[in-house]
């Protein structure tokens, strides 16, 4: 939360301002924030001597902090079912399916690519993506952040009611060729609508001296950066 912006003087003055005496507020009601909300971070880093983490990390509905660090552990139930018929229902001892899992690819034991895709049920498809682009497609890890996503619905997702949309969204990147194509074989192609996340990604060079950054040039928060090694 932004704290400092709700204790500032300019917030308090601007919210006395939307006070209408001759008028009661109803909901929803503007807070008057200037900012964007959001519940996953994914952030990755790596360093000279070869270590990396890869860590995407979520609020979700429920979560615990540890003592007085500040860091906080999701448990995720909210992703579980009531209905007994569900894989996923709640019980004793089970690990709920969740979304945050950013990964890491190991290139002769030796960290090569990690990176993240937040959006709930877009991260997996996601990332698989963007591991392709560069893997088979040779993309820089910008260009494969950056190319248009494409995200299926036809399965339970993740989160509550866990509709069944069977669609799938696709970017505006894509060509009219490519959609018609899709429809053509049966698709239901929904063209840029839906959630397709924030992603990062580095990729360390084969003799490890250099990385490449890919930073998400749909969100102005993120941000990457490749430092000389001392």
């Amino acid at each position: 939360m932004p704290t400092s912006e709700l204790l500032s003087d300019d917030y308090a003055a601007g919210q006395r301002e939307r006070i209408d005496p001759d008028s009661a507020a109803s909901w929803p009601i503007e807070s008057g924030l200037d900012r964007q909300a959001a519940d996953t971070t994914t952030f990755h880093i790596t360093d000279g001597s070869g270590d990396a983490a890869a860590v995407t990390t979520s609020l979700g509905g429920q979560f615990l902090v540890v003592g007085d660090t500040g860091i906080h552990i999701n448990e995720r139930m909210n992703y579980m079912s009531l209905d007994e018929d569900n894989v996923n229902v709640v019980a004793p001892g089970a690990t709920v399916r969740h979304t945050s899992n950013p990964y890491m690819v190991l290139r002769d034991g030796v960290p090569y690519l990690m990176g993240g895709n937040t959006g709930i049920d877009t991260q997996p498809q996601g990332q698989l993506q963007q591991f392709i682009n560069v893997v088979e497609f040779g993309m820089s890890a910008q260009e494969a952040v950056a190319q248009a996503r494409f995200v299926s619905t036809a399965f339970p997702a993740s989160n509550y009611p866990y509709a069944v949309d069977n669609t799938l969204q696709v970017e505006s990147g894509f060509s009219n060729s490519a959609v018609n194509s899709l429809r053509d074989r049966g698709h239901n192609v929904v063209v840029g609508a839906g959630i397709f996340g924030t992603a990062n990604m580095i990729v360390v060079t084969e003799d490890g001296a250099d990385a490449q950054v890919g930073v998400e040039p749909r969100n102005e928060t993120a941000s990457g950066v490749v430092r000389p090694i001392d």
